[in-house]
């Protein structure tokens, strides 16, 4: 980017700049947010080491013992970052209980389907009972009454 952009260019943008480097504002705010999180973590930008297929992103820890050791790579600098990063934190949140409820959640929404597929299975087969017809179709599916005709007394 040219280095003549106004400050009022830059706010339209929604860029800052740092210098030799133009940042948006989104990824400077969480950056932020994640520093005020933990002093220990950074991110960082692998714009000359990454290789083809690898995220340009990772966020490291500075650890007690000085070395900066790889807590995961991503590749895009967005709230999905700080979200992983709270999810992940086993000192302020219970991962076994938001697993166990994740998963009653998955159990009853998906019980949820398999009644709603049910009810509309029956409401297909009262449909059908009630036709007079042999043939019967509903969405792409054609179903077939066999039943025999009714043959009606005449005594």
């Amino acid at each position: 980017m040219p280095s003549e952009l106004t400050r009022e260019q830059l706010r339209q943008m929604k860029l800052v700049n740092l210098g030799d480097v133009y940042v948006e504002r989104d990824a400077l705010d969480i950056a932020r947010k994640i520093n005020e999180y933990d002093p220990n973590l950074r991110i960082q930008y692998l714009e000359s080491e990454a290789r083809i297929g690898e995220p340009p992103f990772r966020l490291v820890e500075n650890c007690k013992d000085g070395v900066d050791r790889i807590v995961f790579t991503f590749w895009e600098l967005d709230n999905r970052v700080l979200d992983r990063i709270y999810k992940a934190d086993t000192h302020k949140q219970n991962i076994l209980t938001n697993l166990d409820t994740a998963n009653i959640v998955a159990s009853l929404n998906e019980q949820a389907r398999y009644k709603e597929k049910i009810e509309e299975t029956q409401d297909i087969v009262a449909h059908i009972v009630a036709s007079p017809k042999s043939k019967y179709k509903v969405g792409n599916t054609t179903y077939y009454d066999d039943r025999p005709a009714e043959v009606k007394d005449t005594d």
